[in-house]
């Protein structure tokens, strides 16, 4: 074939795949298309790649991104010479590669992970919606009471070297494991119920550059880690989270409701400890929304510094902070791919209550808040708590 007719041909490709791309796009929109698409085409996509990618000791996500850096410098290298020696049809035909391999990922990328940004809403066992008066101060404070509790007792019994960094007893595969567990207790359709292998990052120095602890590539099927969280607090968190992805949840505030939810609810201390942590400010935002609570939220907070929780999470503070050859570039970009997504940004991760000003002041001379609705993780943990998942608290 002359190079006329296969730039022909690669820019009949070209159209085709852009016209897909704004199609499923477009389509996306409508939630009821995103549901369909998430659960008869993702779901089913994760399910065959996923089989042979968990099964690879390498992530080929990662060998994917190096192999396209690489690409990318040929390209510019080829690009320039064919400039310089006016080979115009050449030149053509290699950007028209370079577009048709970006617009296939796009459009499969689009199919398979951003179609879940749009779907129905998270639907998980003992979540419920709670509203203002529902849950008295006083339950609201033996809340936090008792997970404040947990997190200084458990803590105290987790292994950590001479640095202050956690020792987990299992290997990966053993995490992913006890976490694949946890999943498959959930009793919803609303998820997979296939669950791939979450894989650390050979190159988690550039994830911890970027301040990045996990991502999930949905078109590889493979939910990744930083190696850097095999030492912290989060890391049970940081892989339930990322599974979740891989399993239909792809709103970032969702996808740690549901972290928490597995971490919580495990048996295994490491693992609920990381989930107990991981919504010490949660428990501790929802005590603030009632009148007259700051003598309480002062106290529940010094009785949090004084033990092994706030040590770990300065830990991982200092071990991420170390890291600055490109500052908050990570969440910048993140922000940016969120907000493509139709969601909040960042902000997105962390759930907030509906709440609003009463216009009333309560005796400490703060806004009293009117509740509409707890945020989805304090109505998580509110039904957690009713259902006796936390120990009797005593006094903190």
């Amino acid at each position: 074939m002359n190079k006329k007719k296969t730039v022909v041909v690669k820019t009949a490709v070209a159209g085709v795949l852009l016209v897909l791309f704004i199609i499923l796009s477009v389509a996306i929109k409508d939630s009821a298309v995103a549901e369909w698409l998430t659960v008869n085409f993702a779901r089913g996509w994760v399910w065959a790649v996923g089989n042979v990618t968990s099964a690879l000791p390498f992530s080929l996500f990662e060998a994917l991104v190096i192999i396209a850096v690489f690409g990318v410098l040929v390209y510019l290298v080829l690009a320039i010479e064919s400039i310089r020696f006016k080979e115009w049809m050449r030149l053509l035909s290699m950007s028209l590669t370079v577009v048709i391999v970006v617009l296939a990922v796009l459009s499969c990328y689009t199919a398979v992970a951003s179609s879940g940004y749009n779907r129905k809403a998270l639907d998980l066992e003992m979540y419920d919606i709670k509203t203002d008066g529902e849950l008295p101060y006083e339950q609201a404070v033996q809340l936090a009471e008792s997970i404040i509790n947990e997190i200084n007792a458990t803590g105290a019994t987790l292994n950590r070297d001479e640095n202050g960094y956690i020792i987990y007893p299992y290997d990966n595969e053993q995490i992913n494991s006890l976490i694949a567990e946890q999943y498959a207790k959930l009793q919803s359709d609303y998820f997979s119920g296939f669950t791939p292998l979450c894989k650390p990052v050979v190159n988690s120095w550039f994830m911890g550059e970027m301040h990045i602890s996990g991502i999930s590539f949905l078109p590889t099927a493979e939910p990744h880690f930083n190696r850097d969280a095999t030492k912290l607090y989060d890391y049970p968190v940081v892989v339930a989270h990322e599974i979740a992805h891989t399993k239909g949840v792809m709103r970032e505030g969702d996808a740690n409701t549901v972290a928490y939810y597995i971490t919580l609810t495990s048996s295994d201390n490491y693992i609920r400890y990381s989930g107990l942590l991981s919504v010490y400010s949660q428990v501790i935002s929802l005590v603030s929304l009632y009148p007259n609570s700051s003598a309480d939220v002062e106290r529940l907070s010094n009785s949090f510094i004084s033990g092994w929780g706030y040590r770990d999470r300065t830990t991982a503070s200092r071990l991420y902070g170390s890291y600055r050859l490109f500052g908050n570039i990570g969440e910048f970009f993140n922000n940016i791919y969120l907000i493509l997504n139709g969601q909040s940004g960042t902000e997105s991760y962390v759930p907030t209550p509906d709440i609003s000003d009463s216009g009333e002041k309560d005796e400490e001379g703060e806004i009293i808040w009117h509740v509409t609705a707890y945020s989805q993780i304090q109505n998580m943990l509110i039904a957690l708590y009713k259902d006796g998942f936390f120990a009797t608290s005593q006094n903190v």
